[in-house]
């Protein structure tokens, strides 16, 4: 389930890493930001090992720690991809 996460967010456009990458989303904290393939890495694994936060009609909310940090990974329930992510 990892590998597939990573690999869907690899191909995602340009409109959605720019997005992951605002600066309230706080890559910076675990010297994520701009980096595609780090990012991806810590999202996947969020989504894949991390605990269900929150579970409501549209998307599940995973929490993983790294770093001293917490990853935030939203996957998407119609989609079942990674959707958003943020750093804690």
């Amino acid at each position: 389930m990892q590998k597939a996460f990573r690999q869907n967010l690899m191909a995602q456009n340009s409109n959605k890493w720019n997005h992951i990458f605002q600066a309230l989303h706080q890559w910076g904290k675990v010297g994520a930001q701009g980096n595609r393939s780090k990012a991806a890495d810590l999202l996947a694994k969020a989504a894949s090992k991390g605990r269900l936060y929150k579970n409501d009609k549209l998307v599940q909310e995973y929490r993983w720690v790294y770093q001293g940090k917490t990853i935030v990974a939203k996957v998407s329930k119609k989609t079942g991809q990674i959707s958003d992510g943020w750093v804690k």
